[in-house]
Order: structure tokens, then C-alpha cells, then sequence
């Protein structure tokens, strides 16, 4: 009885410790979400780099005419005017000015000529709960900016590409490059580990040299993906370079410098190459033997036995 007591004492206390944890780690998570949350939009007092005094252009009495009054030609001049030669061709190369909406131009407008820059930023508690501190603030250290009631996570944090400009920045680029590594990686392993699953399962004999692949294939699953994180960069980045940064292909020299999304696919490929070979040659040998002698009594071929059956 004594011995059942203790046992009864420990599980209601690990039972404690449990039930401990789990809250624990559910009010980690609303605090997590509560910050991320609580990030995404607030006041954001900008300062722009050029004055639009010095920019936007004069009507006939003498008197600055506003951005809002600048039709889309007349603001895509006042673009041209501001930047380089080299950035406008840029800018041109990648889409007409010209066919460009009046939000997107205005949003170029703002990017390429008035660049403005966050002096100070206020989280969206703050914003709501200290509004007249935020104002106190900007009547005391204010210059010549601007306050706005920014939405940090919006379609445009969605569609805008990488910048050094955090007003700007986006993550599509990240998001396309992230989709694209994957689809590539699927298409160099995904045949790669069926065929090979195929010709162990289907074709080789049971020799020494086929045992000591599979072997390697079971070992090879098992080890730590920096150490294919270290072998992709030895090979695809550094030593094949030429070929995963296309400099065979035409490519300049040293553009991309290996650092590619095919290196980064190909690394990603070796690592996940094993699993997918296992995973193949356990489904197949999960097939009964029964369908196979099946397909070969009505005439089929072995090839046409493991397509259609197998």
C-alpha cells in the first residue's frame, strides 16, 4: 500500500508539472501572438531625404502646385528629373513608367525621389493608448516630417520586393524564391529517388556492392543537414559555380557568384534524396508479389509490369 500511495503521489504530481507546462507554454504563445500583433500597424513619424518645395514645379502666378494637382505624365517627369540616368533606365527596363497606374507612380514617387526614412515608430498599443504622448512628442522633437497611422502587414509588405528602405521592403521576392527552390528541388529529386528506388527494388541482385549502396542510402538518411548544407556550399556554390551561376551559358563572370537558387535546389535535393529513396523502395516492396506474376502471365513485359502495375 505504501509503494501504490507513492506511486498515486508521483503521477498526480507529474500530472502537475504537466498541466504546468502546458499553461505555461499557452500563455507563451499568446504573448508571442500579442507582440506580433501589436507590431503590425502604429504611428510612424517619417522624414523625407528632399523637400517637395525644391522638386515639384511652379504654375504661372508663382505658386508651387501640389503633388494631387500633377497629372500621371507631369509626375513621371517630375520622377525622371530627380534621379539618375541609370535609375530611370532601370526603372524603365523592368516596366514602362508610362503604363504604370497613378497609385504606383505616386508610390515610386515617393520611393525613388522624396525617400523617406522612419525617425521614430510607435507600436500599435502605444498608438492607442499614449495618442497624446505621441503627439507631445512630435510637437517637441519634430522638424519637418510627417505623421502617419501606418499598416505595416499589408498587400504591399506581399508584393514589394527586397529594399533597404523599411517603408518599402516586401517579401515577394523571398516568397517566389522560397516557392521556386522547392518546385526545383522536387524536380531534380523526385525522379532521381523513384528511379532509383526502382532499379534496387526491381533490377538489382542481392551482390555486395548493392548491399553496401543500400547501406549507405539507411546512413545518408541519417545525417545532420548542415553537413549537406556545408557540401552544397563546397560544391555547387564554390566549385561548380560556373554552371549555378550561368556563367556558362553567357552569364557575366562572377554574377551571382554561385549563391543561386539551382545551388540552393540541388543542395536541397541531396539532403532529401535518401528519405525519398526509402520511403520509394518500402512502398514498392509493400506491393504482393501475386500482381507482378499476374501482369507477367498475360504477356507484360518488366518495364510495362513496374509502370502499370508495380
Amino acid at each position: 500500500m505504501t509503494t501504490l500511495s507513492k506511486r498515486h503521489r508521483t503521477g498526480r504530481i507529474m500530472a502537475s508539472l504537466f498541466l504546468a507546462s502546458t499553461i505555461f507554454a499557452i500563455i507563451a504563445l499568446i504573448t508571442l501572438l500579442f507582440s506580433v500583433i501589436d507590431q503590425t500597424a502604429g504611428y510612424a513619424y517619417l522624414e523625407y531625404s528632399v523637400s517637395e518645395e525644391d522638386i515639384l514645379p511652379y504654375d504661372d502666378e508663382g505658386n508651387m502646385r501640389s503633388r494631387e494637382s500633377l497629372g500621371d505624365e507631369e509626375l513621371v517627369a517630375v520622377i525622371g528629373e530627380n534621379i539618375s540616368q541609370r535609375r530611370l533606365r532601370a526603372l524603365e527596363a523592368e516596366t514602362p513608367l508610362s503604363g504604370l497606374s497613378r497609385k504606383k507612380i505616386e508610390k515610386l514617387y515617393m520611393e525613388e525621389v522624396l525617400d523617406p526614412r522612419a525617425v521614430r515608430t510607435w507600436s500599435l498599443s502605444e498608438s492607442m493608448m499614449n495618442r497624446q504622448g505621441v503627439l507631445d512628442w512630435v510637437e517637441e522633437n519634430a522638424e519637418d516630417g510627417h505623421l502617419i497611422f501606418r499598416f505595416w502587414l499589408s498587400s504591399d509588405f506581399l508584393s514589394a520586393s527586397q529594399s533597404s528602405n523599411a517603408l518599402f521592403a516586401g517579401v515577394r521576392s523571398a516568397i517566389f524564391g522560397s516557392l521556386m527552390t522547392i518546385v526545383l528541388t522536387i524536380v531534380i529529386a523526385f525522379p532521381l529517388s523513384i528511379g532509383c528506388a526502382i532499379y534496387l527494388e526491381e533490377y538489382a541482385r542481392d551482390t555486395r556492392v548493392n548491399r553496401f549502396i543500400k547501406t549507405n542510402i539507411y546512413n545518408l538518411a541519417g545525417v545532420p543537414s548542415i553537413i549537406y548544407g556545408m557540401l552544397g556550399l563546397g560544391i555547387f556554390v564554390r566549385f561548380l559555380s560556373p554552371l549555378t551561376s550561368g556563367a556558362v551559358f553567357g552569364k557575366a563572370e562572377g554574377a551571382g557568384d554561385g549563391r543561386t537558387i539551382l545551388s540552393a535546389s540541388l543542395t536541397l535535393a541531396l539532403l532529401i534524396l535518401p528519405t525519398l529513396i526509402i520511403n520509394a523502395q518500402e512502398a514498392i516492396r509493400a506491393v504482393p508479389r501475386s500482381l507482378r506474376e499476374s501482369g507477367f502471365a498475360l504477356g507484360a513485359t518488366k518495364i510495362q509490369v513496374i509502370l502499370h502495375h508495380v
